[in-house]
């Protein structure tokens, strides 16, 4: 079995199954809210649950988001990059050869993030990580199919906290049974393992991907 996210590729080429999978970086700032407040103030609004914090919002069109961060005194702000952000198909081992770039924070995210929220006029950020996105680029949805003897599993897009769970699932039934398996995932729905393949796949294109 193949569950290596990022690095499928690497594995799979070299026994000539097709991965089918791509990574992009991605990149995360923390902006910091003490002595602000303005940002102080939208970090704990109140009105939207319980916990007395903005929720995770996304921006409009622009594929920009920010995480509050009630216990950091912090806000988690990243975009979807997609325009000029090349994939990788085969990534370094060293993910610290990935890092976040302040001028994209500059240059792009920023301007953005003001202009919908002024309250962020002037903050830049205290700290910044970059990683990997693992696509299959196909429909953005994960994947699990069987081939000479090698279950492959990946593709998830971002989602895979989410989707976690059904995905052990289904490549647990596929490696009792074969691609051809039912998978019983919580809550007792039934699902056909071959939806995730690529001989008979049926999913809905995942059209939500930040």
């Amino acid at each position: 079995m193949v569950a290596a996210g990022a690095w499928n590729n690497e594995l799979l080429d070299i026994s000539g199954i097709d991965g089918h999978v791509k990574s992009k970086k991605r990149q995360v700032f923390g902006l910091p809210v003490k002595g602000n407040p303005a940002l102080e103030e939208l970090l704990l609004a109140r009105g939207f649950n319980d916990s007395g914090t903005l929720p995770f919002t996304i921006l409009p069109k622009s594929g920009l988001y920010l995480k509050p961060v009630k216990e950091e005194g912090e806000f988690l702000v990243a975009c979807e990059d997609e325009i000029n952000r090349p994939f990788i198909t085969v990534p370094e081992h060293d993910l610290d050869k990935y890092q976040a770039e302040p001028d994209y924070y500059e240059m792009s995210i920023y301007h953005v993030l003001r202009e919908y929220l002024p309250q962020f006029e002037g903050v830049r950020p205290t700290r910044m990580w970059a990683g990997l996105y693992s696509y299959n680029t196909i429909d953005n949805m994960p994947y699990v199919f069987e081939q000479d003897g090698v279950i492959a599993v990946g593709g998830d897009s971002g989602s895979g906290v989410m989707k976690g769970d059904a995905m052990g699932r289904i490549v647990g039934a596929v490696f009792r049974d074969g691609e051809d398996a039912t998978a019983e995932l919580y809550g007792g729905t039934q699902y056909e393992a071959s939806r995730l393949g690529f001989k008979s796949r049926r999913v809905e294109r995942e059209e939500w991907v930040i």
